[in-house]
């Protein structure tokens, strides 16, 4: 189970929608948000590459 799932809040937000949990394991962030008492992922987004590229897919 991941963090996210467990304390959706935790994770610092990214902007006014999004949030980015870190996975553990891999160099890999996991984009989501909150659409009711939903964890709903957007992008899996490897942390080697530009910051804000997920947002153009």
């Amino acid at each position: 189970m991941n963090s996210a799932e467990q304390y959706p809040i935790a994770w610092a937000p990214l902007d006014d929608v999004f949030r980015r949990s870190l996975l553990r394991r891999f160099p890999y962030g996991l984009i989501y948000t909150l659409r009711n008492d939903e964890l709903l992922v957007m992008a899996v987004m490897n942390l080697h590459r530009e910051p804000d590229y997920w947002k153009q897919r």
